[in-house]
């Protein structure tokens, strides 16, 4: 875990200090001193739909290995959450899985499964955005235009490869099951059999994925989601005075879910290194780019660690025994 701390504090750092090299600080205050904080109030009331969403999708995804109320996932969600602003490298996700696998008895092999489909979702929904950049995106020329259009194309092929192999696994376990349980290297290597056992488990918690029905009503969620997210980048754009096409907002959010693979604690630096990045394309200052991040994070900060906390001390649970939840895990 400490190892893993350090790298996220260096290479936020970094993103950091190419977020603000330009920065005129002078006119990030002005521009905070200015903002109407009043649409902070629509921020969280968006951030509170999209995580009672998040559980409810979290009980269409998790039904075939469990039927859990979407109202007791908010907790272990939130607290989730919480973690991946906390803890570096997106901890937060094994935390989650961790604690709906120990309250509900089930395996946290399949749990933690259930979370890879959703953010295999999650990115599909994203891609989509992304899809439209080359209709909706000011004429670009150079190496940003390059690494737009096959950066985008790239991840493209990277879900759908992901997405294929889960398919497999989902639809062909007990086949696989079968070929894998009379493999001499199954019974020769005791660490091929503790593999091939998560790999079981973990083909339980993809169970969602043979159901075309609940798949696709997933998939709207997550559409509903992002949707939620570009809602909040335009209300924080108002917020600070920025007048910018409706499509500025979604490929905000393309490129904040870039920023927040950074695996920095509290996604600092890649967070505001998005901002820059995505409004300089619309010829936006850093200074105000800086700004906005700095609205729309501690939005999500206060949400996110407010709520983890609040079902933190209803659940009696410890930061401590989180953070050995997530070394354990991941």
């Amino acid at each position: 875990m400490r190892g893993r701390f350090l790298v996220g504090i260096a290479l936020g750092a970094i993103f950091l200090y190419l977020s603000v090299r330009q920065v005129d600080f002078r006119e990030t205050w002005d521009t905070l001193r200015q903002a109407r904080y009043h649409y902070l109030v629509g921020l969280l009331l968006m951030n509170f739909a999209a995580l009672w969403l998040r559980s409810v999708r979290w009980r269409i995804f998790l039904e075939p290995v469990r039927v859990i109320p979407s109202a007791r996932l908010l907790s272990p969600l939130c607290i989730g959450m919480m973690a991946n602003f906390i803890f570096p490298a997106r901890a937060g996700e094994f935390v989650r899985a961790y604690l709906v696998g120990r309250r509900e008895g089930i395996s946290k092999s399949s749990a933690f499964a259930t979370v890879v489909v959703e953010r295999l979702f999650d990115g599909l929904a994203i891609i989509s955005f992304l899809a439209l950049a080359p209709f909706f995106l000011p004429t670009l020329e150079g190496k940003t235009a390059h690494l737009l259009k096959w950066g985008g194309f790239g991840i493209f092929v990277f879900y759908f490869a992901v997405l294929a192999v889960l398919l497999v696994l989902s639809h062909h376990r007990e086949a696989l099951s079968g070929y894998l349980a009379r493999s001499p290297l199954v019974a020769r290597w005791r660490i091929v059999g503790r593999v091939f056992k998560v790999a079981m488990k973990f083909a339980d918690g993809l169970a969602i994925l043979k159901t075309r029905k609940e798949a696709l009503s997933a998939l709207a969620l997550s559409y509903v989601i992002w949707i939620i997210s570009g809602v909040i980048n335009i209300l924080m754009m108002r917020a600070i005075g920025l007048d910018l096409p409706l499509y500025a907002a979604f490929f905000l959010v393309v490129i904040q879910s870039f920023g927040v693979m950074v695996p920095s604690p509290g996604f600092v630096g890649g967070y505001q290194f998005a901002h820059v990045f995505a409004l300089g394309v619309y010829g936006v200052p850093e200074s105000q780019a800086f700004s906005l991040s700095i609205l729309i994070h501690a939005g999500y900060f206060i949400t996110f660690v407010g709520l983890g906390l609040f079902f933190l001390g209803r659940e009696h649970l410890g930061l401590g025994e989180l953070k050995r939840a997530s070394s354990e895990e991941s």
